[in-house]
């Protein structure tokens, strides 16, 4: 979960700004190309856990997300030009595989212990899955600026400089000149891309290694429970008293 937090939030914040300063794309033609992402992943979500209702088995549809994401995000690195058919293509995958990983890994972990530490356990899965997503977009924005930074070196720009054009490259515009930033913009772009080509490559490392996790650490346990009936028979008797006590006389 913990990998599953750190691309969710790096696919969905980066590669919009990713086809913004590679591509030039205005930002609603970047927003509207991560559709392919959460539309299948919201749809894959709600069929795996149709899968695991009807099934009672959720290890296939986690690892078969696990390996589908990592793919994508591992062809999303390869991008180097605009095609809008692999931008469309790459996303559906990234989407259905994350869609796989979500609803089943909350029904694992909830299957693996008892009933009194399910709200411990769910907690405990979100908590890890937030500080994943935290780390990975801290950690991401450091290697895309450092790739940046250390692209601009031979332009003779000083600290003060880049770290204005990280931040504002209009103001930065207005404060060398637009021959300067003219210089630079070629080499913005190659080094944008390469530090976005590093964390969809990371992302996708990691996606391969919570596969691999996933295979030999997480066992398939069975979802029915030896006391589901007892229960439910109290529940309805518990109903019915209620009903009874609350009746009109």
């Amino acid at each position: 979960m913990f990998v599953n937090g750190w691309n969710f939030l790096v696919q969905v914040y980066y590669i919009p700004s990713f086809y913004q300063l590679v591509y030039g794309y205005s930002a609603v033609k970047s927003g509207a190309l991560l559709l392919p992402i959460t539309l299948t992943q919201t749809l894959f979500s709600t069929l795996s856990g149709l899968v695991v209702h009807w099934t009672g088995r959720y290890r296939e549809c986690l690892l078969v997300g696990w390996a589908i994401w990592a793919i994508g995000l591992g062809l999303i690195s390869t991008l180097d030009s605009p095609s809008l058919g692999k931008q469309i293509g790459y996303g559906l995958l990234a989407g259905l595989g994350l869609g796989n990983t979500l609803q089943p890994s909350l029904i694992a972990v909830q299957a693996g212990v008892e009933r009194k530490h399910m709200a411990v356990v769910t907690s405990t899965r979100n908590f890890v899955r937030n500080l994943g997503g935290t780390l990975g977009l801290a950690i991401s924005g450091t290697v895309i600026n450092n790739a940046v930074r250390s692209s601009l070196v031979p332009y003779g720009l000083s600290s003060p400089e880049i770290q204005l054009l990280l931040n504002s490259p209009d103001m930065f515009r207005g404060s060398v000149g637009q021959e300067r930033t003219d210089l630079v913009r070629a080499a913005l772009a190659s080094a944008y891309q390469q530090g976005f080509r590093i964390v969809f490559i990371v992302g996708a490392v990691l996606n391969a290694l919570a596969f691999i996790a996933a295979w030999f650490l997480m066992p398939q346990v069975e979802l029915s429970r030896k006391d589901d009936a007892q229960l439910k028979e109290e529940g309805k008797k518990r109903d019915e008293e209620k009903r009874g006590t609350t009746s009109p006389a």
